[in-house]
């Protein structure tokens, strides 16, 4: 296998790609399950060659082919559960914040952005193997896991303002995240109240993160988002509760 992982240069994390992250972070035993499934479908007898045997060897061995089609069909639906179940538990702990899923803005050079670990309950898988993912009408491409639960360095650059800096760009990308997982409170002073929680649990020294100011500044997205929403079919709003406890940090 091939690693692709990133290293992130200020935090020293090691990026899985999520292939790799299967295969690191899932147990043998639901391996052992996909292998087993997959031996099971090589095991299935070829399909009767013509130019092999003769017109009516053919025949009787293609009757008792044609029999056997229940028999290959279960081998195959047996390896892809398999494979969803090894799927699934990675997701699991996405969600229980046991790895972080990370994502990257404009690549290859643009900043890494944790993916908000209650959003894998709603993502698409597009490409598994490749780690992509769809979120609403975002696709979210080449998605890495980082073990543990862990925010990528963001740089604190100035407001513009001469010693006031700002930290704006850091909840506006979280903000965004939670609008592309329709995860964001219905609420634009619910959603500025989680994002002053959340930076304060996750970025404690950043500065300008105060309730007022983020809803100041989100208000105008907010009301775009709302109003993508309300006019999509079917869509609703999801609750996100209010974030505990302190940040620790297909196929073959």
């Amino acid at each position: 296998m091939t690693e692709q992982q990133a290293d992130d240069p200020v935090g020293g994390m090691r990026y899985l790609t999520f292939r790799e992250s299967l295969r690191s972070f899932v147990p043998h035993e639901l391996w052992d399950e996909y292998e087993r499934a997959l031996n099971g479908v090589a095991a299935e007898p070829r399909r009767p060659s013509y130019r092999s045997m003769g017109g009516r060897e053919w025949s009787d061995a293609m009757e008792i082919y044609r029999g056997q089609s229940d028999l290959r069909a279960r081998a195959r639906a047996n390896t892809e559960t398999a494979m969803e179940r090894i799927v699934d538990h990675l997701i699991e702990r996405l969600v229980a914040g046991e790895l972080t899923g990370v994502v990257q803005d404009q690549p290859p050079f643009g900043p890494w952005r944790a993916i908000p670990s209650l959003s894998w309950r709603s993502l698409e898988p597009v490409d598994t193997e490749a780690g992509h993912f769809r979120a609403g009408k975002t696709e979210l491409r080449s998605v890495q896991v980082v073990e543990g639960r862990y925010e990528p360095p963001i740089e604190i650059v100035s407001s513009g303002s001469p010693g006031r800096p700002t930290s704006r760009q850091i909840y506006m990308a979280e903000f965004k995240l939670r609008c592309e997982a329709g995860i964001a409170e219905a609420a634009v002073k619910a959603e500025a109240a989680y994002l002053e929680s959340w930076m304060a649990q996750r970025h404690p020294a950043a500065p300008g993160a105060e309730a007022k100011t983020i809803e100041n500044n989100i208000r105008e997205d907010h009301r775009a988002w709302r109003s993508h929403v309300a006019g999509s079919a079917g869509a609703k709003i999801k609750k996100l509760p209010e974030p505990t406890g302190p940040p620790s940090v297909v196929m073959p």
